[in-house]
């Protein structure tokens, strides 16, 4: 599991094998191709590229460790202890992701917590 960082450093999630979880370790996100999509519904959400998440503005919602690009990044936090991660459910019939927007050097205004759910 590698730590998911906000625009202020502290962890907000995890990522694993294209599996996004909260900070209690439940998986509310999954990866299909650099597209991001919820559990729940298939709605799109986002991309994820370059270790940075964006919104459908082109924003950024949070990074990785290795991210590059996006706007200067906040000094990262200490690691919380990782969650035990639930069972992953089956992933539902995706949206069509909308037009892919220019990449902005800007944070959003969509905190990760809640983008990751």
């Amino acid at each position: 599991m590698e730590p998911i960082y906000g625009e202020t450093g502290s962890v907000e999630g995890w990522l694993d094998n294209g599996i996004f979880y909260n900070l209690s370790g439940s998986a509310m996100l999954f990866l299909k191709n650099e597209h991001i999509y919820s559990f729940q519904n298939g709605e799109h959400k986002g991309r994820f590229l370059n270790g940075l998440i964006r919104d459908h503005a082109g924003t950024v919602v949070g990074f990785m460790n290795k991210a590059i690009g996006g706007p200067m990044k906040p000094l990262k936090s200490l690691l919380p202890l990782r969650p035990l991660k639930s069972l992953t459910p089956l992933k539902p019939i995706t949206q069509t992701p909308p037009i892919k927007p220019l990449d902005t050097l800007s944070w959003s205004k969509i905190n990760l917590s809640d983008f990751i759910g």
